[in-house]
């Protein structure tokens, strides 16, 4: 067990590293946030806090709490489930040789779990460590964006690091249970197959988290609807974003492929090869190309909506003052799961670096120049993101309108504002980190590589 578990990391690095990129980020956000925590208790952190209003400790302790579960949580939970399971495509064959071998289905549920774990941990002790400098700056944003107005003096405590590592390695567990099941179930005849992508439809767990998730976002929508406070009515859209963010992730493989097969018709193919390529190339390959849109549908629908909300609401109160402190409390609570998104997007074309490798040599042998194949690299990454921002606009129009109609039963009247400076900054660095993962190896490419790639499993 423990070879072919070595074994597991040592042949596939992608599907180590990738995921690991995810637990760094995820284990620093989290010992920040228990930093805050532990900084809060403390002795010092106690009597620093009884000079500011009353119930101080117990509204950092609320933001650091909700950050960690809703901000960072549920999308490292989503990002690692979707890796993990894109990163099959590849390890297929060698899942399948493994069984042939003699390793029972449970042998091999167990290798992915547990390189899913250690990888957790190494990558979250990482991120710990590195973030433990940060802590006081992040105090001091934190606090710079609430009531409590005192200073509070960082308190890094090591228990707390290892708890964070704790809290991602439960995070990888809940995240790798889907993949692990699906690897245990490679039959032994894939050992001789072509590679090729796990099935779109979704499974029966599947449809059933995601018909949850609408039931929830069906009762917080009339909760909005009928919502006469301000207040609660914003609340609850937010609720209703994640849900309706996380339903739309879940349901990625049915919606993600026939909506970028229509608007993709609006160029030409015979106008620009590198768009053909970089259409072919993610419409034939549509596990991965939803599983790389879902994350960056989560960071812009939570982002957007919130954001898009607080604008709604200063234009129709003419409350500046308050829209500048949503914005930054917005930072502090969604920027770190929206950061954790993006990466997971980038991440997903990361973990099948080889397919993508041999899909490029082929395309070499025909004919493709380097900037034809750097250019159609660039347009799927643009692809992967225009489609991201139709859903979520769509989305977060649909949200806010329902705001606007909860502030109307509150007697404010409000029309539906977007706010692009929110969803620009997501489209942007969702373009820089996926172009950079599709187009980078482009150019790292040599005929030797070529051969390499296209002999690699024959």
């Amino acid at each position: 067990m423990i070879r072919l578990l070595w074994a597991s990391i040592v042949r596939e690095p992608r599907a180590t590293i990738g995921p690991g990129i995810v637990f760094f980020a995820s284990g620093a956000f989290v010992a920040l946030c228990l930093y805050i925590v532990v900084s809060a208790a403390s002795p010092e952190g106690q009597e620093a806090l009884r000079a500011g209003p009353p119930g101080s400790q117990s509204v950092v302790a609320q933001i650091a709490i909700f950050l960690m579960a809703l901000g960072i949580g549920v999308p490292t939970c989503f990002v690692i489930a979707t890796v993990a399971t894109t990163a099959l495509t590849q390890e297929r064959p060698r899942l399948a040789a493994w069984r042939l071998a003699g390793a029972s289905p449970s042998q091999v549920k167990l290798i992915v779990l547990g390189r899913l774990i250690c990888t957790a941990i190494v990558f979250a002790v990482v991120g710990a460590v590195l973030s433990a400098p940060l802590a006081q700056v992040a105090i001091d944003f934190l606090l710079s964006v609430t009531t409590v107005g005192v200073p509070l003096p960082a308190h890094v405590d090591a228990g707390a690091g290892a708890v964070a590592v704790a809290i991602v390695a439960l995070l990888a567990v809940v995240g790798g249970i889907r993949p692990a099941v699906l690897a245990g179930r490679v039959p032994p005849v894939e050992a001789v197959r072509e590679r090729r992508e796990a099935s779109r439809r979704l499974g029966v767990g599947q449809w059933i988290l995601a018909g949850i998730v609408v039931a929830a976002a069906v009762f917080l929508a009339s909760g909005v609807v009928a919502q006469r406070t301000p207040g609660a009515a914003s609340t609850l859209a937010l609720g209703l974003a994640f849900a309706v963010a996380l339903g739309l992730a879940l349901l990625a493989p049915v919606y993600v492929g026939p909506l970028l097969a229509l608007w993709s018709r609006l160029v030409p193919a015979s106008a620009i090869p590198a768009w053909w390529l970089a259409r072919a190339s993610a419409l034939q390959r549509l596990t991965t190309t939803s599983a790389s849109v879902a994350p960056l549908t989560i960071a812009m629908i939570v982002l957007g909506t919130y954001f898009s909300a607080s604008l709604t609401w200063e234009l129709a109160t003419d409350s500046r003052q308050q829209a500048a402190v949503n914005a930054q409390q917005g930072l502090v609570l969604f920027a770190p799961g929206a950061a954790i998104a993006i990466l997971g997007s980038a991440v997903v074309l990361f973990a099948i670096g080889g397919n993508r490798a041999r899909e490029r040599a082929q395309y070499r042998t025909v004919g493709a120049t380097t900037l034809v194949l750097a250019a159609a690299a660039l347009i799927e990454a643009a692809m992967y993101v225009v489609t991201a921002t139709i859903v979520s606009v769509i989305a977060i129009l649909g949200i806010v309108q329902l705001f606007v109609a909860g502030l109307a039963a509150a007697n404010i009247a409000a029309s539906i504002h977007l706010d692009w400076t929110a969803l620009g900054a997501c489209i942007l660095v969702g373009f820089i980190a996926i172009g950079a993962t599709t187009v980078l190896p482009v150019f790292s490419g040599t005929r030797d590589g070529d051969a390499a790639a296209l002999v690699r499993d024959a």
